[in-house]
């Protein structure tokens, strides 16, 4: 199992054994766009930003956010990525937005989590790509993240024939 799956799977089991009983569309939606505001930010956000008392309320009965001196964040950082992949699956945020080398440090769970995750294996491949535009770099974290042992294999693969090359080459001098 990797890192990847390990998280994904503990968030989504978390959030299905404390599922609020008024869960709603509109709930979840906020929970993403909390996500989008403190994973841009970097930091929890004020509750003026989310809204009345009774969005924070609601926010904070799901027991998946805490209120802090006036700011709100996630009780832990794997609910923060949680819904910080939902907030891209739903379009909320633009993947290259999340992949921006100012922002990936703090996004690169969730886009690994939406690729890993992904249905078919077009729509992953068309992430990735959308990903290697935007940042090789985060490309490459993504694809050891969501695929350790084949971009290990690959890596090793690649050195041994680098290793022969310069083998051969050193033979025929």
């Amino acid at each position: 199992m990797t890192r990847m799956q390990l998280l994904h799977d503990l968030s989504k089991s978390i959030i299905q054994r404390r599922r609020p009983s008024a869960a709603s569309p509109e709930l979840w939606k906020a929970l993403a766009r909390l996500a989008v505001l403190t994973l841009q930010a970097q930091r929890p956000v004020s509750t003026t930003a989310i809204g009345n008392e009774a969005q924070i309320w609601q926010l904070t009965d799901t027991r998946f956010v805490v209120e802090h001196n006036g700011t709100l964040s996630f009780a832990l950082p794997v609910f923060e990525q949680h819904f910080g992949a939902q907030s891209i699956s739903s379009g909320t945020i633009e993947i290259e937005a999340a992949a921006s080398r100012d922002s990936f440090p703090s996004w690169r769970y969730a886009i690994a989590s939406v690729i890993a995750t992904c249905s078919g294996s077009a729509e992953r491949e068309q992430l990735l790509c959308r990903v290697a535009r935007t940042s090789p770099a985060a490309l490459s974290w993504v694809l050891d993240e969501i695929e350790p042992e084949n971009t290990r294999r690959k890596l090793n693969v690649v050195s041994h024939e680098a290793a022969s090359s310069q083998d051969r080459n050193a033979g025929a001098a």
